[in-house]
């Protein structure tokens, strides 16, 4: 079957995606624990759109090795970087067997881990030694942060994202410390704070994914650099589009943005002009019948 002509009207434009391996605009998808033949079937499509593919909370202990090889293997098929739950590792923590459980995911597949400390009270020195081994043995190493909803105590906040790079993480897991906080709504009250105290260094931050409707009203600058993860397959391709304007911005916010420009082709005065303009340049309405 041949190329759809949409594939070509509607690509030709869009803003590209840097391709892998990617640093800035990461996806990190997030298996709860799903069926391999569902994860094989996603991938077909959507693995372009994934940096990493998060093995959450306790399912590794409770998928079948050779299930859990296989997704491993699927993994490095597509270029998708495998990356180890944080609860895993502080439990590993808590037995003095980090070292021996960091041995065990290198010599699975698993390229990326997560260094967490939420349930044991690990001074900075500690959580720090544990990073610089795994950065040791080559692993991208994720950290996770709970952030008030609301930015009141923000130094001792910034202090901390400060420690946690200055260590060498790769990624900053940020989540909000009330769950009914919207992700959007994090999002809006953190990212200026943090982009004027990081600057750059802004693009180490991993943000929480927000809904559709959400996604459709961030800007698609942002989106286009927005790392995010708790992404669950299912949505990969509601980001994807998100991130290359074809959500949100045909229908909240009709502007020609395909052709560049701010021309509202709803307005009775520029309607007729605009909706030519998008025939001669061939990238919206399909080539007539003959």
């Amino acid at each position: 079957m041949e190329s759809l002509p949409w594939n070509v009207w509607y690509t030709a434009q869009l803003p590209k995606r840097a391709e892998k391996p990617r640093f800035r605009g990461i996806t990190v998808a997030m298996d709860t624990g799903i069926p391999f033949s569902f994860m094989q079937a996603s991938l077909q499509n959507v693995h372009p759109y994934i940096d990493f593919w998060k093995f959450a909370y306790g399912s590794p202990v409770f998928t079948t090795p050779s299930i859990l090889q296989n997704k491993i293997s699927l993994c490095h098929e597509y270029h998708i970087r495998p990356l180890s739950s944080g609860v895993l590792f502080e439990y590993a923590e808590m037995r003095n067997e980090s070292g021996e459980f960091l041995d065990a995911l290198h010599e699975a597949g698993f390229d990326a881990v997560e260094i967490s400390f939420r349930l044991a009270d690990a001074k900075n020195s500690h959580w720090v030694t544990r990073i610089e081994e795994s950065k040791n043995k080559n692993f991208t190493v994720f950290t996770e942060l709970v952030l008030p909803s609301s930015p009141d105590s923000v130094p001792s906040y910034l202090a901390l994202i400060a420690a946690h790079l200055m260590a060498g993480v790769d990624y900053i897991q940020l989540l909000a410390e009330d769950h009914r906080t919207s992700a959007f709504t994090f999002y809006k009250e953190w990212q200026p704070i943090l982009e004027e105290a990081f600057g750059e260094r802004i693009h180490h931050l991993v943000w929480p994914v927000p809904d559709a409707e959400e996604l459709s009203r961030l800007p698609q600058l942002a989106l286009g650099n927005l790392n995010m993860h708790l992404v669950r397959p299912q949505q990969l391709m509601i980001v994807e589009s998100a991130r290359r304007r074809l959500l949100g911005e045909c229908s909240a916010k009709p502007k020609e943005w395909m052709l560049g420009n701010e021309i509202d082709i709803y307005a009775p005065s520029q309607r007729q002009e605009g909706l030519k303009t998008k025939l001669n340049q061939g990238l919206w309405m399909p080539p007539e019948k003959k």
